[in-house]
């Protein structure tokens, strides 16, 4: 009467404890609230009968609002025709979303969508609604939405919590955009902006719009497809809506947080295990353990885990699940898995081989695996390795004896490399793995985002408060953290990223009144191109967030400093250039040569610039004790190498300078990327150069369409006027090949050029093997260059060469 609808009778009503169904079906939340976001934890782990009640309650609530709609009869008739329908039109391992989309469409198809409203309504009670999705139809990391479409739009992004440098997912829905793409911004709260473009997934009322983001923990740099953020950071979408209904607009938004990942640290090898317990006694590939203690593991607590023999940890999996058959990068972010060493292993025959597990302490545990690779044809190498857990969410993995020739161990077709180490949360695009040299008597660890002992203690001695600067602000003082490590202190101007410091640097001075914890390296400093960083003249704030390796973070001062930034440049690179002269008449080979370099600065490098066209490789560094004896200390850091120099043939050099007036600079880039044109006034120098000379020859075999095979002759001649041939090079396809022997006795040439003062010595030959290029059509010639710098390409029938035909 009340329109609530059960099902009438089960063979087994005892749930949950039974084999059958886990809670009885019912419209009513408070009988069963189960919903799309239960997935894989209806009960214990993911198994597909158990959520299977996941997709059959959304068919309870649409059976009845059909029921509602058109009377039992109807609404019975409809609902099983619809779901028929529905798995005619989803696609193959299609997942509940698919299968939802599908029914809809069905709606579409067969009654012209008389029920859209009452199906969409059933969904989204049971969290498949408008912003509902998922990665495919395998995983259990999905993004549930209780929200119906609707002309005024929702934006969501897949998860509300992500690793730095996880891909972030976004999704939109927008029922009257009928466009192919939308355009949203995601801001970072440290002052990120990145566009992305949602492109349309799906048709009807249930389409949405898709994309991705990058994430970074580098500074930030505007629009660079990714959006970068610092620990603490939240992360916001936005998305206009043009229209929600009746055409107003609205800006909608969502957020997210960020954490950092886990941090890789080094650990002292200890290959040795005590009270040990062998488990390797199990069928199949897997064992399920129980862990003693609530392990952390990036965003939830475990108390099991399956050990596989392939050498990973998962949570979160029922016993036996079906796993890739791939061991490599692209398959271990589906899982929330731990990898010391994932890979294709098999058990050897002995007593001191298997799996075992051990318990160093209450509150840690570890797996260790004495295995063999798994090899078709030949004898499997040993394999050992293990990983300790610990309540503080620590992982540590230790590597013994042997670990060599892993990656010759069998993989399916089409895997990539293996073995893998490292770990993953299971969001199906983030993963954290590491590559060691080796896997022999060594170990590390990573060191989880949480669980801090301790936070970040920060000194700021310069700026002080309301200093005034100009171009370039220099930050400095002390940062250590009194349990654990620093892992970044980052510098914000107005709130936002604009650098970060560098750690560790040596400060006795202060270590020699207050011994702190990791004295004398406490000390840190920065100095920021404000210019460059788009920061504008007038009154701004400084503050610093340092966080430790655990994740641990505090912004200083807890009120930002104030300070002024004037108007022009300071700490400018300065220096000379020295040839060529003003004035001067060159020729043939030019030499440019000069110094610079900055009073406190480091200048990074220099370039040349002729008419104002970058040339080069212009080479900086060049010991100069002339001009670095003669300044006062303390003396520039490039001190005592701040030379350049630049040599180039000018009747050759690329791009090409005529005969006649040039001008000449040298742009010189210093350690914030500041660029600085000496000297300010370009200098003028005059190119008199007599006509390059170039060399002359041709190519007598191969010829024009010839038909190739095995080992050919390439041979010919060459010669120049004056001077000497310095090189002859064969091309294929306009390519670099192989140098050419010349200057080889060619008589019968040199009696048609009697006038030739080379001859008789100017044959080349060279025997190409035609097996090293693939058979089809090729073009052979050669390049001949003469001592002056000309050069020429024969033939000339076509661009570098005569047209052949390989066939082998």
């Amino acid at each position: 009467a009340d329109g609530t609808y059960f099902v009438g009778e089960y063979f087994d009503q005892t749930w949950g404890t039974g084999d059958f169904r886990s809670r009885p079906y019912s419209t009513k939340m408070e009988v069963n609230s189960l919903s799309f976001a239960d997935l894989g934890k209806v009960i214990d782990f993911p198994e597909v009968h158990a959520d299977g009640e996941i997709w059959m309650l959304a068919l309870w609530e649409a059976r009845a609002n059909l029921i509602a709609q058109f009377g039992d009869a109807e609404g019975r008739r409809r609902i099983r025709l619809l779901v028929l329908d529905g798995m005619k039109l989803m696609p193959p391992q299609g997942s509940m979303i698919d299968a939802r989309d599908a029914i809809l469409l069905a709606d579409r198809v067969d009654f012209k969508g008389a029920s859209q409203t009452q199906l969409w309504t059933a969904f989204a009670k049971r969290g498949m609604g408008a912003l509902a999705n998922t990665s495919s139809g395998n995983t259990t990391y999905i993004n549930a939405s209780y929200a119906m479409p609707s002309n005024a739009a929702q934006v969501a992004f897949y998860g509300d919590s992500f690793t730095i440098g996880e891909q972030v997912r976004i999704i939109l829905s927008d029922l009257n955009n009928d466009k192919k793409s939308a355009l949203v911004q995601v801001a970072s709260s440290s002052g990120d902006l990145e566009n992305v473009v949602l492109t349309r997934n799906g048709s009807g009322a249930g389409s949405i719009f898709t994309g991705t983001l990058a994430s970074s923990g580098n500074a930030l740099i505007l629009q660079n497809g990714a959006i970068n953020v610092v620990p603490g950071d939240g992360i916001t979408v936005y998305y206009l809506d043009g229209d929600t209904g009746g055409g107003t607009a609205k800006l909608v938004t969502q957020s997210a947080s960020f954490t950092p990942g886990y941090a890789l640290t080094g650990l002292a090898p200890r290959f040795s295990f005590n009270g040990e317990r062998d488990i390797s006694f199990f069928s199949g590939d897997q064992v399920v353990v129980d862990i003693p203690f609530d392990f952390p593991f990036y965003d939830k607590k475990y108390r099991s885990m399956n050990v596989h023999l392939n050498g990973l940890l998962s949570f979160g999996l029922p016993f036996n699940y079906a796993f890739s058959p791939c061991t490599d990068p692209a398959s271990l972010p589906g899982y929330a898995a731990i990898a010391p060493l994932w890979g294709n292993y098999n058990y050897p025959f002995g007593d001191t081989q298997g799996i075992f597990v051990s318990f160093p302490t209450p509150k840690s545990m570890t797996i260790r695996w004495s295995v063999e690779t798994f090899t078709a044809f030949a004898t499997g190498k040993p394999a050992n390795f293990a990983v300790t857990l610990t309540d503080e969410g620590l992982i540590q993995f230790q590597y013994g004896a042997g670990n060599v020739d892993l990656s010759l161990a069998n993989t399916a077709l089409g895997c990539g490399p293996s073995p893998v180490v490292g770990i993953s949360p299971g969001h199906d695009a983030y993963s954290q793995r590491i590559v060691f040299s080796g896997f022999t008597n060594t170990a590390a660890q990573f060191e989880p985002p949480f669980n801090s002992p301790s936070l970040p203690v920060v000194i700021i001695e310069s700026p002080a408060s309301n200093d005034k600067v100009k171009s370039i602000m220099t930050v400095t003082g002390i940062a250590y953290d009194p349990k654990t490590t620093l892992s970044r202190l980052d510098i914000l101007i107005d709130g936002i990223n604009r650098g970060r410091a560098t750690l560790g640097v040596t400060r006795a001075d202060y270590c020699a009144t207050a011994n702190v914890p990791g004295c004398p390296r406490v000390g840190f400093t920065a100095t920021l191109d404000l210019k460059g960083l788009g920061v504008t003249p007038g009154q701004h704030t400084l503050a610093l967030r340092a966080t430790n390796i655990r994740g641990g973070y505090q912004q200083f001062p807890e009120s930002p400093i104030p300070f002024e930034m004037e108007a022009g440049d300071v700490r400018l690179p300065t220096g000379k250039l020295e040839a060529p002269t003003a004035g001067a008449e060159l020729s043939g080979t030019v030499t440019i040569t000069g110094y610079a370099f900055a009073a406190d600065l480091r200048v990074v490098s220099v370039d040349t610039l002729i008419d104002g066209v970058t040339y080069g490789p212009t080479t900086y560094g060049i010991a100069r004790t002339d001009i670095c004896n003669a300044l006062p200390t303390p003396r520039p850091l490039n001190c005592p190498a701040p030379g350049f120099r630049y040599q180039f043939n000018s009747q050759t050099v690329a791009p090409a300078l005529p005969n006649g007036k040039h001008l000449i600079q040298i742009r010189v880039r210093d350690e914030l990327g500041r660029f600085t044109v000496i000297p300010e006034t370009p200098v003028e120098f005059t190119l008199k150069n007599d006509p390059l000379e170039k060399p002359a020859g041709a190519m007598l075999t191969p010829k024009q369409n010839d038909t190739v095979k095995g080992t050919i002759d390439v041979s010919g001649y060459a010669y120049t006027a004056t001077g000497r041939i310095t090189s002859v090079t064969l091309l294929v396809d306009g390519n670099g090949f192989a140098a050419v022997p010349f200057n080889r006795p060619a008589a019968e040439v040199c009696a048609t050029l009697p006038d030739v003062k080379a001859c008789p010595n100017i044959g080349f030959s060279y025997s190409l093997d035609t097996r090293r290029i693939p058979n089809g059509q090729h073009l052979i010639g050669v390049q001949i260059v003469n001592d002056k710098g000309g050069f020429i390409f024969v033939p000339t029938l076509n661009s570098y060469g005569a047209n052949v035909n390989v066939q082998n």
